[in-house]
């Protein structure tokens, strides 16, 4: 069925003319590799493409090859669309919403294709490319590049690794199956440089960047369980270090990396008052219950929510929640 769909795939991308490539909100590596991928694959074969992102990329990826092209709707909303535009593909999108100002530009009627690897989602495409066993869509994107027979370049192979890579965490997470580090292997084969990829994904942290991880760390609130930890990120610390909210996608991992714990949170103010913004994160418990509970979502070790309230208010709901899941009490019994 998958090879199916893929060929039914191949042949609309071989058959359209104009496509916007995009991605999701709050963009990760997974993200907006997958998107590089796509638009770089569609250049190889002579399409005109555009890759349109509903923010920033985060500054750890603006190295990544075709970064350079892609359009950010918050700072250039204007961007004249691809001529012959008749086919949108999204990578690494599962909810409508978290395209945000994308769709809004585009016909109603676009023929969209999606490539994702979530299990839950309300985003409907004419074409659907899912595969929740997937170490990440990029794992999906060179799937699709070997059964339509297009060329993966060096700058392709750059990408399609930087997705794997960043997706399973360094190969480090239980989705780093046998075919993720085949890929891995194979995308070094055809030209992606682990040392520089890694050099610019993993070190690289401005100084205000460095500072404020620095600052949440030692921050970092542990449940008497000893199996749950959390951290809190202010609007306040963000503006006081000069750090744009898109570049501490990985700040959710601190208070996981303490020994014994289990889920890790970092809870994120929203800008203006909005709202809290929750990251749950995972070494083997499934959390992406807790994210549903609250209408979020993603992946069974790595998700989130968004939440109205205080910090406070925001905090207590999903402590309690996790700690549930956990079977542990507010005083760890």
């Amino acid at each position: 069925m998958a090879d199916e769909v893929i060929d039914r795939m191949v042949a609309r991308i071989r058959k359209g003319k104009g496509f916007v490539v995009s991605s999701h909100v709050r963009l990760d590596g997974d993200g907006i590799a997958s998107a590089l991928a796509v638009d770089l694959l569609l250049g190889g074969l002579g399409k005109e493409s555009l890759v349109m992102t509903p923010g920033p990329i985060p500054h750890a990826f603006r190295f990544l090859p075709g970064a350079g092209r892609a359009v950010n709707l918050q700072e250039s909303p204007g961007t004249p669309l691809p001529k012959r535009l008749d086919t949108l593909v999204v990578a690494d999108v599962a909810e409508r919403a978290r395209l945000e100002g994308v769709l809004r530009l585009l016909p109603k009627d676009i023929f969209t294709i999606s490539i994702d690897h979530h299990r839950t989602g309300d985003l409907a495409a004419d074409i659907e490319y899912s595969d929740p066993e997937a170490s990440s869509t990029g794992e999906l994107i060179r799937r699709i590049a070997r059964i339509g027979g297009f060329t993966v370049t060096p700058e392709v192979a750059t990408n399609i690794y930087t997705a794997v890579m960043t997706d399973t965490q360094r190969f480090s997470l239980p989705n780093t199956t046998p075919a993720a580090l085949r890929i891995a292997a194979e995308m070094m084969e055809l030209g992606a440089e682990p040392g520089p990829i890694g050099d610019r994904v993993y070190r690289s942290l401005l100084p205000g960047q460095l500072a404020l991880w620095g600052e949440v760390a030692q921050e970092v609130h542990l449940d008497p369980s000893g199996r749950l930890a959390w951290a809190t990120l202010t609007e306040e610390m963000l503006k006081r270090h000069g750090v744009h909210p898109d570049d501490t996608q990985d700040f959710a991992d601190i208070p996981r990396t303490l020994e014994g714990v289990d889920v890790g949170v970092l809870f994120r103010e929203c800008a203006e008052g909005a709202g809290v913004r929750v990251s749950l994160r995972s070494n083997r418990i499934p959390v992406m219950q807790v994210a549903e509970r609250f209408g979020g979502g993603g992946h069974e070790l790595a998700c989130g929510c968004e939440l109205e309230g205080t910090l406070e208010e925001v905090q207590q709901r999903v402590l309690d929640a996790l700690r549930e899941i956990l079977e542990v009490g507010p005083a760890g019994a």
